[in-house]
């Protein structure tokens, strides 16, 4: 059984003993980034159409000066357009700022605990912040071959389970990814107890 699913069949019965919760779905992350980004592409795009407006608007201005009744109705509707867009505008910013402004992922306590956690085994784990993501190096966390977890990552695991329990980590689901290798078990005592990987 390769480790990266031991890791994560120890870490999800960790947590379920626990009823704790701590890492946010990558599909938030995702959301947000494309929302993100599309909120840039919205600005960008209203602020060439408003430069446009105003162009018309300048030039209209000019030639309304002759008191021609048609060119004053484009003048109002070139000015109408612009006020328009200035609004979106105004509205993709403000979309755009609350997303930039939401910060971390997770809540600061939370988040720093995190980071201290890696900090404290950089051999075994890595946060990302952006994310909200704990990883597991599986290949430190159990020997090759075994379902017995190492004593470093075990260390590990029970400083993870006592930020889970932190009243910041209240309210967020953690997932486990886990995966298996194809290498043949070769201990008698695991082959008992896992006929296959």
């Amino acid at each position: 059984m390769k480790a990266g699913l031991k890791c994560g069949m120890i870490l999800l019965l960790a947590l379920l003993a626990l009823g704790s919760t701590g890492c946010v779905a990558q599909h938030e992350y995702d959301k947000l980034n494309l929302a993100y980004r599309r909120s840039q592409e919205q600005i960008a795009e209203l602020k060439a159409r408003l430069e446009e407006a105003d162009a018309r608007i300048k030039a209209l201005q000019e030639a309304a000066s002759s008191q021609d009744p048609n060119l004053v109705n484009k003048l109002e509707q070139a000015i109408a357009e612009r006020d328009r867009l200035a609004k979106a505008l105004a509205d993709a910013e403000s979309r755009l700022r609350a997303i930039g402004s939401q910060g971390p992922v997770l809540p600061a306590e939370l988040d720093r605990a995190l980071v201290d956690l890696a900090n404290q085994f950089p051999d075994l784990l890595e946060y990302d912040q952006a994310k909200g993501m704990v990883r597991f190096r599986s290949d430190l966390t159990f020997e090759l071959g075994s379902t017995t977890v190492q004593p470093k990552a075990i260390a590990a695991l029970q400083k993870l389970a006592e930020i889970l329990r932190l009243p910041a980590a209240a309210g967020y689901e953690a997932r486990i990814v886990g995966h298996t290798d194809n290498v043949r078990i070769a201990r008698p005592e695991t082959l008992a107890k896992h006929p296959t990987n």
